[in-house]
């Protein structure tokens, strides 16, 4: 459970700094590297990636869309019928979830 925890902070502090230099998609990097280090079981590895992106995207989501007193995800909600935030943060999860996985089972092959 610690290492979970710490997992969850490493992902959320790590991504916030290579967030600002790198392409989007390096929060997968990020969450396979901190997966394969911390290597949990798989299941819980998945968990610990996606909550920790899952909390990184949402709350800079959320940033982002109270900065521009969210017009901009008012209008896509209405043509998506869904929360912009929400759906944001999700597919952040799945991608952190996907990495740490990644980086769990590809560090357990090459052991």
């Amino acid at each position: 459970m610690k290492n979970s925890i710490y997992g969850i902070i490493a992902i959320i502090l790590i991504g916030l700094l290579v967030h600002q230099f790198t392409p989007w998609w390096s929060i997968v990097i990020v969450a396979a590297i901190v997966g394969g280090i911390f290597n949990e079981h798989a299941g819980k590895s998945f968990i610990f990636g996606f909550i920790g992106v899952f909390l990184l995207w949402g709350i800079a989501a959320f940033q982002m869309d109270a900065g521009n007193e969210s017009i901009l995800s008012t209008r896509m909600a209405k043509i998506f019928g869904a929360n912009m935030i929400m759906v944001t943060a999700l597919l952040g999860g799945l991608l952190g979830g996907m990495g740490a996985l990644t980086g769990t089972l590809g560090q357990r092959l090459f052991k």
